[in-house]
């Protein structure tokens, strides 16, 4: 395995969990937002994260490779410059986005709008922790080689 491939592999798994967990817990912190919390569910808040974040994984992980490597490939002479981060989460929210569109259209009813954005827009909870994720931990990992 080349290094290349080494530091792309140590950063995409954990690229991954973190875009799908953080997404999770920002779509629940979206959802209980500025309505009263009942705490006696509160209990149910990790059991959420946990189990929404195993079924993200997949859908989270393909985006990535749809998306964040191949762009990754693109711009890697740039990867240590500092526009790279902001980008980054751009792009994520955008391959979020993308990528949450093409869930709602072939596993839901496509009630999802592409050109909305709103305060509980699920693609961007996804997309922008998993490209900041990606973008952290690549820039790292090519550091260190």
């Amino acid at each position: 395995m080349t290094e290349a491939q080494r530091s792309t592999t140590n950063a995409y798994w954990p690229s991954v969990f973190i875009g799908a967990y953080g997404g999770v817990i920002l779509q629940i912190i979206a959802a209980s937002w500025g309505g009263p919390i009942d705490l006696s569910e509160l209990w149910l808040a990790p059991v959420l994260v946990l189990v929404y974040g195993m079924l993200a994984v997949p859908f989270v992980a393909f985006g990535l490779v749809l998306f964040g490597l191949t762009v990754s490939a693109v711009i890697h002479r740039w990867a240590q410059d500092w526009w790279v981060g902001p980008f980054a989460a751009l792009w994520g929210g955008v391959a979020g986005k993308l990528m949450f569109y093409g869930i709602d259209h072939l596993m839901f009813f496509g009630y999802y709008d592409l050109l909305q954005i709103s305060l509980s827009d699920m693609g961007i909870f996804y997309g922008v922790p998993t490209g900041i994720a990606w973008w952290v931990l690549r820039r790292r990992e090519l550091a260190c080689s």
